[in-house]
């Protein structure tokens, strides 16, 4: 029998709960290294009556993207976030901190959990001290599954096969201490299709996931403490994703999956803050007594204290809001001149085939490898010119009455003035916003501030990839000549 999942559902009174808090896990650990896969789509959903209900299409997702700037929000699985891009679970290389748990008894990139007998489908677990309603874009996740062996082979390559859908969801309130409360206060969470990938018992998958662009993200609750569960399904029909049932080991039927462990960088005795965000506190609740869909409050609230690095233990899970524009955001200068020329070719030849990238900036697409899909980007880009923006920070703006930008302009000969109307994308404007008004012409490379008129502007408000096409007249009414150029924000 297969379980159907209702979210945040209990059973036993509360003090019953109260009493039986935290109870140990009696199960021994086990590590494995990890390997990649990816979703191939997503979908928002929010709960009504007791039943999971999409408030988005389902969004295709691209390939994983080197080229979206993250910051922490909550880290409890520990990516590498060497220049703000999510790169696979570490313990090495994670700044802006030192080395975290010098535990030698588990690899650099090796997460805990239970063995492959063990299934627990749906997990909550808290969050403190994350960043208060941060809107993130970024997701890393970590989980083991095993799909029985009399499951079908439907694709002949060795490995039985399952659907599975991952659904995560934050809560602006959970208590793990007093084992109280798995959730309330529920924020409308993003569900995950990762049917299709190959799953290896050998190895735990862990997914870094990009939502930017397709209007999908988890929202951290408004006071940074709250928590967050994840469901892993194997069937959703829109309404209610269906908890698989654990392998039968005289059939061979079922499938084991459950959530990898790691923890926050606070939990980490070896370096008491790795400079990562959020904490941890014991405590998580398990759908394992029996695996049903909901959390029975006295029976399944555990405590993660196993004495290993870090401790307590925690459902390995990440979240992170863009904290910065791409570094690469004039596609196919590579030496950095603002110009793509022959120099730029050559950089970007040295590089064809890397994986990933020996070149900054070469895999012109994020998908981490550059190849012909890259090249075909890079010469369309040949001869542009770029024109950096950014946003000015000083006293002189009034963020009541203004959005300012400093522009500096590389001009060719002849045509030294900016464009007045740049068709400037206004989705990121809190309150609509005119184009920029008459554009002064100036001598090559100068800088000047542009002003939005109206009030609430938020920052961005002229995008990533908008060209430089036209020209108004200038200040003595002499007509001036398109500049061709792209912008691009920088910091």
């Amino acid at each position: 029998m297969r379980s159907k999942y209702l979210p945040s559902l209990c059973a036993g009174p509360l003090l019953a709960c109260a009493a039986l808090a935290g109870q140990p896990k009696l199960l021994p650990l086990q590590q494995l290294p990890g390997r990649q896969v990816e979703p191939t789509r997503a979908a928002s959903y929010t709960v009504v009556d007791g039943r999971m209900v999409l408030t988005s299409p389902w969004v295709q997702l691209g390939g994983v993207s080197t080229r979206n700037i993250y910051t922490c929000a909550y880290d409890s699985i520990e990516l590498d976030l060497t220049g703000g891009v999510l790169g696979a679970p570490t313990d090495q290389l994670n700044p802006p901190g030192p080395t975290g748990c010098l535990d030698a008894t588990i690899a650099n990139g090796s997460r805990w959990f239970f063995g492959p007998a063990y299934s627990n489908p749906f997990v909550s677990a808290d969050i403190n001290n994350a960043v208060a309603g941060a809107t993130c874009e970024g997701l890393g996740q970590a989980w083991f599954i095993d799909v029985g062996d009399s499951e079908p082979d439907n694709d002949a390559d060795g490995f039985p096969d399952s659907p599975l859908f991952i659904a995560v969801q934050q809560f602006n309130a959970m208590d793990v201490v007093t084992c109280t409360d798995d959730g309330s206060g529920f924020i409308d969470g993003v569900i995950y299709d990762f049917s299709g990938n190959v799953w290896d018992p050998a190895f735990y998958n862990y997914t870094t996931i990009s939502l930017n662009g397709s209007g999908l993200f988890h929202t951290m609750p408004a006071t940074g403490n709250g928590g967050y569960q994840v469901i892993y399904g194997i069937a959703f029909d829109g309404t209610t994703i269906t908890l698989p049932t654990p392998i039968d080991t005289v059939t061979g039927l079922g499938v084991n999956v459950q959530p990898m462990l790691w923890g926050t960088g606070a939990n980490e005795f070896g370096a008491p803050d790795d400079g990562r965000c959020g904490v941890d506190v014991d405590g998580q609740y398990d759908d394992d007594a029996p695996v049903d869909g909901s959390h029975n409050l006295a029976l399944e609230c555990y405590s993660y204290l196993f004495g290993v690095c870090p401790d307590p233990l925690a459902c390995a899970t990440g979240f992170y809001f863009k904290g910065g524009e791409d570094p690469c955001g004039c596609p196919g200068d590579l030496n950095g001149d603002d110009v793509v020329d022959i120099a730029d070719l050559a950089l970007f030849l040295s590089a064809f085939g890397t994986s990933p990238p020996s070149v900054p900036c070469s895999d012109l697409n994020g998908d981490g490898i550059v190849d012909i899909s890259d090249l075909a980007t890079f010469l369309s880009e040949f001869g542009s010119i770029c024109v950096r923006i950014r946003e000015c920070v000083t006293v002189e703006c009034d963020p009541l009455l203004y959005c300012h930008w400093q522009v500096t302009e590389h001009v060719q000969a002849g045509a030294n003035c900016l464009g007045a109307n740049l068709g400037l994308d206004y989705n990121f404007c809190l309150a609509p916003c005119p184009q920029l008004g008459a554009a002064e012409c100036l001598a090559a490379n100068t800088i000047r501030t542009f002003r939005l008129a109206g009030n609430n502007c938020k920052f961005k408000a002229i995008s990533l990839g908008d060209s430089c096409t036209a020209c108004t007249l200038g200040p003595n009414g002499a007509a001036g000549q398109a500049a061709v150029g792209r912008f691009t924000i920088v910091p």
